[in-house]
């Protein structure tokens, strides 16, 4: 297994987004972030990365380039479309969930509450996505 690898999280919140990154490094994964504000910006970020990130999680709402429409323009692009995508959002709505499986997400979760709950989902994350394209 690499020492490391990359998961791009991409949000606009920057309390999110602190809440996530000191999730992820008491959770212990062996992981690096990098972080995009929109769905451009994480374009644009792609477009510089030598290697692509091992998963993407990204928030539904941002400005700019929401979340729908950063997965889809990523699952047309030949680079990218096979990277896994996971939708963290607080609109847990059946519609918007369904939307997002027809846009292409590999799995959609509601962002929890509380600290706790989001280190269950580093966890899980890791686990269901990372760890298996480690071993490819």
């Amino acid at each position: 297994m690499s020492s490391s690898f990359v998961i791009l999280v991409v949000e606009d919140d920057d309390d999110d987004r602190l809440l996530l990154e000191t999730a992820m490094h008491k959770s212990k994964l062996n992981c690096q972030l990098a972080f995009a504000r929109d769905g451009e910006n994480a374009l644009d970020m792609l477009e510089t990365m030598e290697t692509p990130p091992a998963l993407i999680i990204t928030d539904l709402n941002m400005p700019f380039m929401d979340g729908m429409e950063f997965v889809r323009e990523l699952k047309n692009s030949s680079s990218w479309s096979k990277i896994p995508v996971i939708m963290l959002s607080t609109t847990t709505t059946e519609s918007t969930i369904r939307q997002a499986y027809d846009n292409g997400v590999s799995s959609f979760i509601s962002k929890p509450p509380t600290f706790e709950g989001l280190q269950q989902v580093w966890q899980q994350l890791y686990k269901s996505w990372v760890m298996p394209t480690q071993g490819s």
